[in-house]
């Protein structure tokens, strides 16, 4: 999630095992759904980041679903990475902050976060493809920011 990007990002495709795909679908569903039939694509429609976040997040790698940037002065963004606190601090002296940007994860039924598996892209070695579709918004000092869509640029022949 980049804050100066439009907040709809192209499709995460990866090439994955059945065996990973059979261990996140457990955290997707929760219980063991019947057979599939084979070459059937599944897709699901996450409406919750409460559910986004049991599916992806774990205790090696926490799910980021927000993310705070610096304005640079060029009109650049990079991500804000608080010092490290020493724990001295002046008595009555406010900490400076600075302009408060983020980036937060979209996921409500306007706009799900969409998982889809295709199983047997390469059916010998049994890989899928998984692919993720999502969109995040952009808070400027706690007021969400619209950004109009990138507009499309006609196919060239």
């Amino acid at each position: 999630m980049r804050y100066e990007g439009s907040g709809r990002p192209d499709p995460l495709v990866f090439h994955v095992p059945h065996q990973f795909f059979d261990c996140l679908q457990q955290r997707i569903c929760g219980r063991r759904l019947p057979a599939r039939r084979d070459g059937a694509q599944c897709s699901w429609h996450i409406t919750s980041l409460l559910h986004v976040r049991h599916i992806f997040d774990s205790p090696d790698v926490p799910l980021e679903d927000t993310r705070a940037f610096v304005e640079n002065r060029d009109g650049t963004y990079r991500v804000y990475q608080p010092p490290p606190s020493d724990g001295q601090r002046a008595d009555g002296c406010p900490r400076i902050k600075p302009l408060e940007l983020k980036t937060f994860l979209n996921s409500h039924p306007a706009c799900p976060f969409v998982i889809e598996w295709s199983p047997d892209v390469l059916p010998r070695s049994r890989v899928g493809e998984l692919r993720l579709k999502f969109e995040y918004g952009h808070l400027r000092n706690g007021q969400v920011e619209l950004r109009p869509p990138l507009p499309v640029s006609p196919p060239c022949y």
